[in-house]
């Protein structure tokens, strides 16, 4: 077997792929699930992490959180950033549970992604429950992440204290 580094559409960081260098052909889907075997589910319980399967999941989720900060989480499972910031964002949805955490798989929401303009993953859009879109951006980086969730948070508490 030969590892060759190609970038992943949609995704910010390169990806390793198996080549099998008798028949030449690209083995994409077994390394896939190679990588991803090495990353697990989210360890710790977290009720207000919510996975959605719809636009109508996505607004009815945003109605009912009222005025609490929502962070959506687009992303994608072939997506490396996206694995190896998922950790931390369940120790901030543990650590935060004022924050409702919405969880939006690319490939099960395409048309939902697409109509929102989502190029590139892991993608990020702030909301105040239905009041509004507060801030959006694509981010690989969790120092820039979560910066910004805690400057919104600091936001949030001086709004409501």
């Amino acid at each position: 077997m030969i590892h060759h580094l190609f970038r992943v559409p949609n995704c910010s960081w390169p990806f390793f792929v198996k080549f099998d260098s008798i028949v030449g052909s690209v083995n994409f889907s077994s390394s896939v699930n190679h990588y991803f075997a090495m990353f697990p589910t989210c360890p710790i319980n977290t009720p207000n992490m919510i996975d959605i399967h719809s636009a109508q999941e996505f607004l009815s989720a945003l109605s009912e959180a009222e005025d609490r900060l929502v962070i959506v989480k687009f992303y994608g499972t072939w997506c490396a950033s996206y694995r190896a910031l998922f950790p931390k964002l369940c120790r901030t949805a543990e650590d935060h549970p004022e924050i409702l955490f919405l969880k939006v798989n690319f490939d099960e929401n395409k048309p939902m992604c697409k109509s929102m303009n989502m190029k590139v993953l892991p993608f990020f859009h702030f909301y105040r429950g239905a009041d509004g879109q507060l801030e959006s951006f694509s981010c690989s980086l969790a120092k820039y992440l979560f910066s910004k969730i805690s400057k919104l948070l600091n936001l949030f508490n001086r709004a409501s204290g």
